[in-house]
């Protein structure tokens, strides 16, 4: 999925995230998105999904990669 949540408001992205976080873990499932707030939303409700963060080269996991941005790391 490239971005498919640029059009929806929070409450929306909120919605589908949680669709896809609970999908069965034998479907492989990859988001790109430039925005923060997928990352902080996914921080919420599936702080173990792992995060590739291109920017900085490292892969991490969203609720990790969002305390560390709060902080300012």
């Amino acid at each position: 999925m490239d971005d498919c949540f640029v059009n929806f408001d929070d409450t929306r992205a909120r919605y589908a995230l949680d669709a896809i976080a609970n999908w069965d873990e034998s479907i492989q499932t990859i988001v790109l998105s430039c925005h923060w707030r997928v990352v902080q939303i996914l921080a919420e409700l599936a702080p173990s999904t792992r995060v590739i963060h291109l920017e900085r080269e490292t892969t991490t996991t969203a609720g990790e990669l969002s305390r560390d941005m709060a902080i300012g790391i």
